[in-house]
């Protein structure tokens, strides 16, 4: 069972991002990753996506509750890259303004 963090099944990587699968077993294991951030659902009720360090999900709390993660990039402006990126294709398939909706419909 993943700790931390559970994988989308149509997880986003980053270009830049070099050995995704050791990445993966690492986030799921709580080990520490500098250049690391993370496409989530949001926090709060009022935005859809979040992009945090890595780091954040080492907090015990994620251990009993895994964050889901739709997207894996090194360094942020990657990372923004990744969200334009996921908004472009929502808009394509006609879910103008809900990446939510287009990332979980999938």
């Amino acid at each position: 069972m993943d700790r931390y963090c559970i994988f989308d099944k149509n997880l986003y990587i980053g270009k830049h991002v070099k050995d995704a699968e050791l990445i993966k077993w690492k986030l799921r294991h709580g080990v520490g990753l500098v250049t690391i951030f993370l496409i989530i659902p949001a926090q709060n009720k009022i935005d859809q996506l979040e992009i945090v360090h890595a780091g954040l999900i080492k907090q015990k709390y994620y251990k009993k509750n895994p964050v889901h993660v739709y997207g894996i990039a090194r360094g942020y402006s990657e990372a923004l890259d990744l969200v334009v990126k996921i908004s472009d294709e929502a808009i394509t398939c006609g879910f103008d303004g809900r990446l939510s909706d287009y990332l979980n419909a999938n």
